[in-house]
């Protein structure tokens, strides 16, 4: 198979980390040796589909309990889950077995990544299975889960949306009715809060988030962005001075100490710490946290609640934008068992027992009005207020900065970020000091795919 550079380059990758090419499937939930045969049926004749995820731990256990109750439910297709790892380590597995000439039938890839498969038909085309008979439709998916993954004339859909989450600005609303405050609209309205809850001795600080990527791609759109120009080869947010006001106005916060950056080790669990222990007014986090958090504040008795994420007022207007993540469904064109796969992937969108159950069990939210309108979420969205209104806020995603290179370039703006909220460096000067690496990255992919 002939494939495009960055096919080339992430296979490159997988070959320096280590990785050989390992043959389709596995009944083991472990990433040690992933070779097996290759069967296509099992003893009492039902053709085998292999599926490889990233799910461990409580949504392994989940994901399990899923495969397991839709072989049980039908006589044609047994499903072989296999943990592959992280995204990235899958990813680089299914590369490394493409060019080998094998490689699973589905995959579960993180959002972010569609985009390294999206090419050279290493994809199969979702749109030739979905039908209105089928009851798996685009129009019935939310649109901001699914643009992404589809090709720029709109003819082929690379990847359905599985677990699906945003960022949501968690409340400690005790401290906020203490002090007799509203929560924030805007980012400028969100650092003169903290401002006041800190100067009157309400809160520590004001507002903490984690150390990742999503934090400079949401501050860059809700300011207006966009990250990358029209072609996908310049750092557009330096030159239209979106990153630049933003992250002037957080690293205000940060010397003010209204706002703490997550620390650069063990950031997840220590800003879940400070907002659940009473530090903080406010905490940016990704919904698929809720529960966690949740359970967090419970156990020191805080009150909370989840919020919109605030924007920016853009020519009168409040400007609102946030990045979406998660998990997604491929299906391979090399697979031999597409229908087969494809009739799990149809159960997984229209059963109770699918995507719905992993999302009632897991807190992501729904990524289709099917899988929404169950029985099972119905009921949740009823007796969990927070979980219900993230959904509100599902028309502010955003994903034009989700292009081939987007992954390459997470070092380099991760360190723009370091450099200022822990080193004080300029915005400007920090970003123009990763210019020219990063769009020596976008030009080695071309730009736009």
């Amino acid at each position: 198979m002939k494939m495009k550079k960055s096919l080339a380059i992430a296979l490159s990758l997988s070959m320096a980390l280590g990785l050989t090419a390992c043959g389709g499937g596995g009944t083991t939930a472990d990433t040690g040796d992933t070779t097996t045969a290759d069967t296509t049926a099992t003893a009492d004749g039902k053709e085998t589909v292999n599926f490889w995820h990233s799910m461990s731990g409580k949504n392994g256990e989940v994901l399990d309990q899923m495969i397991a109750k839709y072989n049980e439910s039908q006589d044609e297709v047994e499903v072989i889950g296999t943990y592959q790892g992280g995204y990235t380590d899958s990813v680089a597995k299914t590369i490394a077995d493409i060019a080998a000439g094998a490689g699973p039938d589905l995959l579960q890839m993180g959002s972010g990544q569609v985009v390294i498969l999206s090419q050279d038909d290493v994809t199969a085309n979702l749109l030739d299975y979905m039908t209105d008979e089928s009851g798996v439709t685009l129009d019935d998916f939310v649109e901001g889960f699914y643009t992404d993954y589809l090709s720029e004339d709109g003819q082929k859909l690379n990847a359905l949306p599985m677990g699906c989450s945003t960022p949501v600005l968690y409340v400690n609303t005790d401290i906020l009715d203490k002090a007799g405050l509203e929560v924030p609209k805007t980012w400028e309205e969100m650092a003169d809060t903290c401002k006041k809850l800190k100067d009157g001795g309400y809160s520590d600080f004001g507002f903490s988030q984690p150390r990742d990527i999503w934090y400079f791609w949401m501050m860059v759109e809700t300011y207006g962005g966009p990250v990358f120009s029209e072609d996908g080869l310049k750092l557009d947010c330096l030159d239209n001075g979106s990153a630049v006001e933003a992250f002037n106005l957080l690293q205000g916060m940060v010397k003010d100490d209204t706002f703490r950056p997550a620390p650069t080790t063990e950031g997840a669990n220590t800003i879940k710490g400070w907002f659940s222990g009473g530090e903080c007014a406010f905490l940016v986090q990704s919904v698929g946290a809720l529960n966690e958090i949740r359970s967090a504040c419970e156990e020191s008795g805080v009150n909370m609640e989840i919020a919109q994420i605030p924007g920016h007022e853009i020519d009168g207007k409040v400007h609102y934008a946030v990045p979406y993540g998660g998990n997604t469904m491929v299906m391979l064109e090399s697979s031999q068992h597409k229908d087969a796969a494809w009739k799990f992937m149809q159960w997984l969108y229209t059963s109770e027992d699918g995507i719905a159950y992993f999302d009632d069990n897991t807190g992501y939210l729904a990524c289709s009005g099917t899988v929404k309108n169950t029985e099972l979420l119905k009921a949740k969205a009823a007796n969990d207020a927070d979980w219900a209104r993230a959904h509100e806020y599902l028309d502010t995603i955003v994903t034009d900065y989700l292009i081939e290179a987007s992954g390459d370039v997470v070092e380099d703006l991760t360190a723009f970020m370091d450099a200022v909220f822990y080193d004080a460096e300029d915005p400007k000067t920090a970003l123009e000091e990763q210019r020219a690496n990063v769009e020596e990255i976008l030009a080695d992919h071309e730009g736009r795919p």
